[in-house]
């Protein structure tokens, strides 16, 4: 499984407007980067280790038992 998390520093703020007035897609993360990296530096990191996707009830009591202290 892949996910993608993008953090942006206060000054893409006007660049997305930019992106989003000119008619960008606001639905798919990707598109806004492609077109970011037309705009400005856009740097990426990896980061390595397990993620937990807490989507749902479920997933979320399921990581509260794996991180919780044991007894």
């Amino acid at each position: 499984m892949a996910i993608c998390l993008y953090f942006y520093p206060p000054q893409v703020e006007g660049l997305l407007r930019r992106y989003l007035d000119g008619g960008g897609n606001p639905d798919a993360p990707g598109h806004f980067v492609a077109w970011l990296v037309q705009h400005t530096d856009v740097r990426a990191s990896r980061f390595d280790g397990e993620w937990w996707d807490i989507g749902s009830h479920a997933a979320l009591a399921a990581a509260r038992l794996e991180f919780s202290p044991a007894d």
